[in-house]
């Protein structure tokens, strides 16, 4: 069995002979306040007896009221102020709207076979002369014809499925895109005449308004 220990001192226990050895000193011994103890007021290898409360720690004081003394408590670690609030939001007229109040743009609405009309499009510019403009009719055919334009049938299965072969990079779009070129020469062909004296009677129609 070891030697009985002591507690109520710092930073160690301290058997009877130790305990002897403080009663017989002189040196100051410090009295270290529990609620502070290891905190901010006292290192952990501080020395001296911990006021606690307890018996042992009432007849330490008692026995050493002579030379007992509180830290000063210079010691404490400086407090760090907490930081400023930021500045408010300066508000008032003349500021302009957050962004999240402006509208938002709809997103633009791609037919499904804009890119077939856009491809025979850019075949016949190379192609044809002179040059008509295009259109998409929500309509299941013709499915090319001309009305001032050269229309598609929005709603055709075919130009559909050659939309999707275009996105699919199918060798035979391209195949599919020459034979729709062909078709629309053949409308816009059979509609030139007919084009020509249109635009004669929308241009004196002009001048005449």
């Amino acid at each position: 069995v070891g030697p009985m220990l002591f507690g109520s001192i710092r930073p160690e226990p301290l058997d009877a002979k130790g305990l002897l050895r403080m009663f017989e000193g002189r040196e100051p011994i410090s009295i270290l306040p529990i609620g502070e103890l290891e905190t901010e007021l006292i290192a952990a290898d501080a020395e001296g007896v911990v006021e606690d409360g307890s018996e042992l720690s009432q007849a330490l004081l008692a026995q050493l009221a002579s030379r007992a003394a509180r830290r000063r408590r210079a010691n404490r670690r400086p407090r760090v102020p907490p930081p400023p609030p930021p500045p408010p939001v300066p508000t008032g007229i003349g500021l302009p709207a957050p962004r999240s109040e402006l509208p938002k743009p709809k997103p633009e609405v791609v037919h499904p076979i804009q890119t077939v009309v856009d491809a025979v499009h850019a075949q016949l510019i190379d192609d044809v002369a002179p040059q008509f403009g295009v259109r998409i009719l929500d309509t299941a055919g013709p499915i090319i014809g001309f009305s001032r334009a050269l229309t598609f049938a929005g709603r055709d299965p075919r130009l559909h499925a050659i939309a999707n072969a275009l996105r699919a990079n199918s060798p035979w779009a391209q195949l599919a895109i020459d034979a729709l070129c062909a078709h629309a020469i053949t409308v816009l062909d059979n509609a030139y005449s007919e084009v020509n004296q249109q635009t004669v009677r929308d241009v004196l129609a002009d001048l005449l308004d």
